[in-house]
């Protein structure tokens, strides 16, 4: 028996804000570097006493997940393509069309994300904690072509989808905490971006100077990857 429109729905909302408990203190401890780096470096360690629990990273965070990666696919490829007439209404499909093309985006960006952060560094290192925003900034300054532009895209990405998402998912069981009015979600994207970039840029160290971690272990991990 398929599922239908509705129930995938359901489905999207429960693992989108199941997964947001992770994204939205995640990213939020990125974006502390921007008042300071070991600011943001306290807050990743603090959330990795709850995330890195191997029941809750399986199970919530990488449960979550791919159940919400599933249900988004599944309802864009039943989906027929919306016919709008009236600004508003295009306006609001634009901020609708961000938040979808983030998804897919960040489905992809994730894979990378996930292998080159936790996957490859609990295989090849004696001691993966030591894969901080360090780590990241490491990357950054080494290959400045290749990661600046994917952690802008990434955090932007991240940012935007994350937050319509919460407020979407919410809409869907009629909770309404705020509702924004139509081109909101375009100046926030706005906002977005400017924060995406600067938070890449206190991460790549031009705000303040950066200590690494262990050099030898960043270099291990990249080697792999």
């Amino acid at each position: 028996m398929g599922f239908d429109d509705s129930t995938l729905k359901t489905i999207q909302a429960v693992s989108g804000l199941s997964f947001s408990l992770f994204s939205s203190l995640h990213i939020g401890g990125h974006l502390l570097t921007n008042f300071s780096y070991h600011l943001g470096e306290i807050a990743v360690f603090a959330n990795r006493t709850i995330f890195h629990n191997p029941y809750f990273e399986i199970g919530v965070i990488g449960g979550s997940l791919a159940t919400h990666v599933t249900s988004s696919y599944l309802r864009g490829y039943m989906r027929k393509p919306a016919k709008v007439h009236g600004k508003m209404l295009e306006t609001k499909l634009k901020e609708l069309n961000i938040h979808r093309t983030s998804g897919y985006l960040l489905s992809l960006f994730m894979i990378g994300h996930i292998g080159a952060t936790r996957i490859v560094p609990l295989l090849v290192l004696d001691d993966p904690s030591v894969i901080d925003l360090s780590y990241a900034s490491y990357a950054m300054l080494q290959w400045k072509s290749l990661f600046f532009p994917y952690y802008i895209a990434l955090l932007f990405t991240g940012i935007y989808h994350s937050c319509y998402g919460i407020i979407s998912a919410l809409h869907t069981f009629k909770i309404k905490p705020v509702q924004p009015k139509i081109g909101f979600w375009l100046y926030f994207a706005v906002g977005a971006a400017i924060a995406a970039v600067s938070t890449v840029a206190a991460l790549g160290g031009a705000f303040e100077n950066i200590e690494f971690t262990d050099i030898r272990a960043f270099e291990k991990v990249y080697h792999i990857i």
